[in-house]
């Protein structure tokens, strides 16, 4: 998953609506509005790092339960308007209409093939995707000929 030893509370979170959100407090502030929104500022079991360390579990139970409990919609307002850490897990749909997305080119059409666009753009060398790659098992004889020293290993 996606926990992290120094960060609680930490993780990715299914909404009743099928989406998903990722929640990661990596500081005590952040934390504690995490813990607000909760309902749980009081509880001493969330009160410090070492606390929500040490009941980690039982703190990320809560968060599914929260989320599970209302949209994805719902859940991001209420975590943005208290200054929790959220965000949501974008799906391949939401990525390829997503106006940031589209303005990084993050998503380049390739012959006619959506394809991963390039991660770093230089100004001097900006860098092309020119074919979408060989067809499946293109190379596949070689590479078993190379392993094997024939086509298949029954051959």
């Amino acid at each position: 998953g996606s926990q992290l030893p120094y960060t609680v509370p930490r993780g990715v979170y299914q909404c009743n609506d099928g989406k998903w959100v990722g929640v990661s407090a990596s500081s005590d502030t952040v934390a504690a509005r995490v813990i607000g929104v909760l309902g749980l500022g009081d509880e001493i079991r969330f009160a410090t790092f070492a606390n929500r360390v040490a009941n980690r579990e039982e703190l990320h139970r809560i968060l599914v339960e929260f989320c599970a409990e209302r949209d994805s919609n719902t859940v991001l307002k209420i975590f943005t308007d208290a200054q929790a850490a959220i965000g949501p897990v974008l799906s391949m749909e939401d990525i390829s209409s997503d106006p940031h997305f589209a303005a990084r080119q993050a998503i380049s059409i390739v012959g006619s093939t959506p394809m991963q666009g390039l991660i770093a753009s230089l100004s001097k060398t900006p860098g092309a995707l020119r074919w979408e790659g060989r067809g499946l098992d293109a190379d596949g004889d070689e590479i078993r000929r190379n392993f094997w020293g024939k086509e298949s290993p029954e051959s």
